[in-house]
């Protein structure tokens, strides 16, 4: 059972020392900037879906910043912060970010 949780949160990608620089000093995380992250670590949203337990289409409207099509800021900040987490990303950083972001964009 252990293995399998090792096996199925593993991350495997070629590392890219200039991008993960840019990733360790962001302090703002966009829709399009996960994506860049997702697809970097070589995740594609049905694994991610899997992963978080969030809908691949949340995932994708979180990605596409299609502030519309989602939940309460708090249900998007769970999401956000799953997302981090399984992207071994700050997961506080990341979500509170995303959120602050988000309330911007709304107003």
């Amino acid at each position: 059972s252990k293995l399998v949780t090792q096996k199925r949160f593993a991350l495997d990608f070629i590392s890219n020392t200039d991008f993960e620089t840019e990733i360790e000093n962001a302090t703002e995380f966009s829709g399009e900037f996960l994506r860049k992250i997702r697809e970097y670590k070589n995740v594609d949203l049905d694994r991610l879906a899997d992963m978080t337990k969030v809908t691949r289409s949340h995932l994708q409207n979180i990605e596409l910043e299609d502030f519309t099509k989602l939940p309460a800021p708090v249900y998007v900040r769970g999401f956000v912060f799953q997302y981090a987490k399984c992207l071994k990303l700050k997961p506080d950083l990341v979500a509170n970010s995303f959120v602050n972001r988000m309330k911007k964009i709304k107003q």
